[in-house]
Order: C-alpha cells, then structure tokens, then sequence
C-alpha cells in the first residue's frame, strides 16, 4: 500500500462466529496507525463493502494511508474480528523498487524456518516456533557456517553473481555501492564502454589533480561503512525513516578539521533529524557508523546544507532496517565524470545470514539437502555422535553434486570440457576466426 495516498482498497475473509462459515452481515472497519489510538473508518462510517462469500473491502481516505504500519480491523456482530497489517511504502519507493535491476543468477532458495524443520524431522526434535531456544540458536549457527562456507567455495561464485546500477554524478569521482563484495566488471551503454580495472598507485599517478570527462577505468577501494564522505568540513546529523525510533543510539567515529580524532554518541529521535555533536561543525571523514540496537525504520547519516549554499544536503550512509551498521564498497571513477551516465556493475554479493525465518538461503532448493546434512553433521559433532562421519560422507558427496551441477554448460558438459566456439572471419576465410 502508497502511503498518504487516496483511492486504494484494503480487504479480509470474514467468518460466522457460531458457524465458521462465511459471514453475511454489516462489517465496520477500524483503523489503527502505528501503533495509536484505534478509531473507525473515516470512509462511509467505516462500512465496508460485501463482495460476496464473506470477502469484504475498504477504501481508506488519504490520512488514513499516512503511517507507516496500518491495521484495519473488520468487526461486524456475530463474526470474528479479523485484522489486516499493512506496511506502507512511499510513491519514491515504489518507483525505485520498480526500477531496480539486481539480477539474481539462480532461483529462490529455501527458508530458514524450513531448513529447521528438515533438522528438526532429522533430530528427532520439536520443530519451530516451538523448538528449544538454544537449540534452535545453535543449529542456525550451524546452517550460516555451512551456507557461508559453501558459498565461499571455488566454482561456487554462480550463486553470489548479481547485477546493479548507478548514474554517475558530474563532479564526483568517488562512489559507494552497498552489500558487495566483489567488483567483476562495470560498463555503460551510452558509449558502449567497458571500464577497465585501474590500481590506487596508477590512479595517483595520472591525477594528482582531477581532470573531467567520460570515465574510463574504475578504482576498487574496498569495504568502507558511509557510500559518501562528507563534502567540506560541516555538521552531520542522523535520523530515522520510523517515527518509533526514539531511544536507539548511534555511535559515530571519525576526524575533525586538523586531523582531530572525534568519537560521539548520538540518541535518535525518530523522523526528526539529530545533530550528531551540534558544536561542531566540522567533520571531515566518518570511520565508524553503528547503532546499539536494531531499529524499525532505516537510519540516514545527512550532511545538510551550510555555507557555501551552493552545497545541497548530501545522504552520506543508510543503515537498513534491522541492521546495526552498514557496508559499502567503494570505488573511483576516472576521469571524474562529467555527465550523469547510468553504469552496470557484474558483482559477486556478500553472504548474509539467515536471521529471520522467511529468509531464504542462496542454495537451489533442488540442493536445500546440502546445508541440512551440514547442520547436521554439525550437531553430531557436537554431541559427539558416532554418525557424524556417516552424514559427512554424504553431505561431500552432495557437495560435489552440487558443484557438477554449476559447472555444467548448456551441451551437458563441465566449461573446461565444452569446445570454445569462435565465429568465422566477417573478412574471408584467410582471415583469423572473430576478425
């Protein structure tokens, strides 16, 4: 659902109280915005429309839309109470999600919560939600060394390919790009240009001042926790996309004008922006951006506006929802780009754990067996069980079957195999094959 947007319908399954079968009278909705004071549909004294076999809908006003949790509850007499969460998004988000091109080289894999109930069925356990606690912890722990090992593998990059892009800034050579990490190659198709790889040292080397054009090559500058450094000596502040936000605390670390080391702590106050140090005005570079706990909302470091005004705010980091700090990789364009170019980049991804149970594990379902036995071996061990040996010979063994299988070309043989094909000369055929 858009939030602060008219003209959308939210609908439920409403049932008979008595009888579980569908119900038949008038339904009224309520309406509750993060977590406030619950009040009736403003649209038509809250009543909802019958669409037939117990499906009823409503078309919330503009206000109504304005949260970013929404929870419309269908009551009628007689029926069970049924209750709709919707988390909004913004019209910006909304275009940028139907914009974005991550390309993802193999399907969807399988879910935490269903990886523990295969280990569950294996150990002759309780399952979740209802598995022990610290069993529970342990054998996650056990299925992200084992996906992380895998995933880190020769042969086993295929699963971490993914493709982004970016649109250069004129004036600004330097970029980061978030949850990467690896550089395979970046190319633009305006010019039809594939940038080359350029070391620091060589980089250094052509530009000790920066010169404009339509870039060439690329500097790798690695890991780095803002995408931007701050733009001139200045305030930062920080603030949250979630109004509940409002006693999480964020750490920062970094220099001041003269090289003054400078550490601080900074509690948010939700939407509304917080100065991280409001007496200094004077950051140069951020070394360190973490919070103490997770928060609801994605948490922005901003570099507003101050003198000269030509300079415009800046978003200089984004941590995301859930997350405790966030990871860039950096790079330089060279020459510093002077048009707004868009640029694709061929990235190997960062493994990320499997913290919720909906999260999905980046191995094909058809090999969701793999990390299973791994876990599996893995509590063996643990308890040192004498069938640890048994299931590891069969976890190597699917292993390999899984690296076969990756490997495999289109003519149902490995690459090394597979004859290069070359096309015929486009000159005659005295002329070397691909001229």
């Amino acid at each position: 659902m858009l939030r602060n947007v008219a003209g959308q319908a939210i609908g439920s399954q409403v049932l008979n109280l008595t009888t579980g079968q569908a119900f038949t009278g008038v339904v009224t909705v309520y309406v509750t915005g993060d977590g406030g004071t619950q009040g009736i549909g403003v649209v038509g004294g809250g009543l909802a429309t019958a669409e037939g076999n117990g499906y009823y809908t409503y078309t919330p006003s503009q206000p109504e839309t304005n949260y970013h949790l929404v929870a419309f509850t269908f009551v009628g007499v007689g029926a069970i109470p049924a209750t709709v969460q919707v988390a909004t998004i913004t019209e910006a988000q909304q275009a940028a999600i139907a914009s974005a091109t991550i390309t993802i080289a193999i399907g969807d894999g399988p879910t935490r919560t269903e990886l523990l109930n295969q280990l569950a069925h294996r150990l002759n356990k309780t399952p979740p939600p209802n598995m022990d606690s610290s069993t529970e912890t342990r054998l996650v722990s056990y299925l992200n060394q084992r996906q992380r090992r895998l995933l880190t593998l020769p042969g086993m990059r295929r699963l971490r390919d993914a493709t982004v892009t970016f649109t250069s800034v004129p004036d600004q050579a330097d970029y980061g790009l978030p949850n990467i990490a690896k550089i395979s190659r970046i190319f633009e198709t305006t010019n039809e240009r594939t940038l080359f790889e350029m070391s620091i040292q060589d980089y250094r080397l052509v530009t000790p001042v920066p010169i404009s054009g339509t870039p060439e090559a690329y500097v790798w500058r690695g890991r780095q926790v803002v995408a931007l450094q701050p733009f001139d000596p200045s305030s930062l502040w920080v603030v949250s996309s979630h109004p509940n936000d409002t006693a999480v605390l964020v750490y920062v670390e970094g220099v001041l004008s003269g090289n003054v080391p400078r550490a601080t702590t900074v509690t948010l106050n939700g939407i509304d922006p917080v100065n991280i140090t409001p007496a200094v005005v004077t950051w140069e570079r951020v070394d360190k951006l973490y919070l103490a706990a997770p928060t609801l909302g994605s948490v922005s470091m901003i570099e507003f506006a101050d003198p000269p005004a030509t300079m415009t705010d800046r978003t200089l980091a984004v941590i995301p929802a859930g997350h405790l700090t966030a990871v860039y990789t950096g790079l330089t364009l060279y020459p510093t780009p002077s048009d707004a170019l868009p640029y694709h980049v061929d990235i190997t991804r960062t493994v990320t754990d499997l913290t919720h149970g909906t999260d999905q594990a980046a191995i094909p379902e058809d090999f969701s067996d793999v990390l299973v036995l791994g876990a599996l071996a893995d509590e063996y061990q643990h308890l040192s069980d004498s069938r640890w040996q048994l299931v590891m010979t069969e976890y190597k063994e699917r292993e390999n079957q899984l690296k076969y299988w990756l490997a495999e070309t289109a003519i149902g043989r490995p690459y090394g195999l597979a004859q290069t094909y070359q096309r015929p000369s486009q000159l005659g055929a005295w002329y070397p094959a691909g001229s």
